[in-house]
């Protein structure tokens, strides 16, 4: 039987093919203020040779364009296509447009390094790509799945809250299925922390029975290296806002390591008023931990 790779001519001539299609699509996508952002050509699903194209208005910068627009008012400003490359009766080779998804908040896009691997053993080689809205958040650029599903491009589920990111793909247990890394970004801007200084937890999510379910407490030396990384920090703070943010963070790993006991007596004792130069962060330190406290019933 044949590969999907061995079923077209050579290598070469596919990507003449692929890139003397992209110069046609390049004028219609340049017409919408869009340029070419990245190319990925091989078989998501083990039947049909693809190629993806990905298009948005942030690659317009380094992009010489017709008609130059600063802004897409109307219409995508980001965009990933499909297409399926399949050889003719006559020899040739035919570019067969299958899918597109389009985004109006994102500004940027890219291939993550695992972009084409099989990152959770499901059979089907996953299109990896990072997204951007052009902000600063934490929430403003994140990781997305997809794979091929007859012919069409689905997106894999990962069940978040809208204000946890998913952010990055790690093999956390080394055994060939990658988590999902996602940043919770609720505590962006938590009482009188700058963004910046937030405090921060990530949560991790495993692939099992066809889907992304969160799976925390499955990898608590995850937790262990950031709680440890936090301690060292803890000791020489470079002000009260960033003891603070490191206090908060430090309970928060450790309610996601499954410790939420010696979690919550390890931040009582680094919140003391006496651990704190300013009054203000003091008093801000005590109601926090009184919220917190509340909130994850430690008290």
């Amino acid at each position: 039987m044949q590969t999907p790779t061995e079923s077209l001519p050579s290598q070469h001539s596919v990507i003449r093919k692929w890139e003397a299609f992209l110069e046609q699509r390049r004028r219609i996508r340049h017409a919408q203020g869009l340029c070419l952002a990245g190319t990925f050509q091989g078989s998501l699903d083990g039947q049909t040779q693809h190629a993806v194209a990905l298009w948005d208005i942030w690659h317009t910068m380094s992009c010489p364009l017709e008609e130059p627009k600063a802004v897409v008012v109307e219409g995508p400003r980001a965009v990933v296509e499909l297409y399926g490359l399949q050889l003719t009766s006559d020899g040739n080779i035919q570019v067969e447009p299958l899918d597109a998804i389009e985004t109006t908040t994102d500004v940027a896009l890219s291939f993550a390094d695992l972009n084409g691997q099989d990152v959770n053993g499901d059979g089907l080689k996953e299109l990896v790509v990072e997204t951007w809205t052009g902000g600063s958040c934490r929430a403003c650029d994140k990781v997305r799945l997809f794979h091929v599903s007859q012919r069409r491009l689905k997106e894999l589920s990962i069940p978040v809250r809208e204000d946890v990111i998913p952010k990055s793909l790690v093999d956390l247990d080394s055994d060939g299925q990658f988590e999902v890394i996602a940043l919770d970004t609720e505590w962006e801007g938590y009482g009188m922390f700058c963004k910046a200084c937030a405090p921060r937890v990530e949560v991790v999510y495993a692939w099992q029975s066809g889907q992304y379910i969160e799976a925390s407490h499955r990898f608590p030396h995850f937790y262990t290296a950031r709680i440890a990384e936090l301690e060292q920090r803890l000791q020489s703070p470079a002000d009260d806002q960033s003891y603070a943010s490191d206090a908060i963070s430090l309970l928060l790993n450790y309610i996601r390591k499954g410790e939420a006991a010696q979690g919550w007596q390890r931040f009582q004792t680094l919140t003391s008023p006496i651990r704190f130069k300013d009054p203000a962060w003091a008093e801000e330190a005590q109601g926090v931990a009184a919220k917190l406290g509340t909130r994850f019933q430690l008290e």
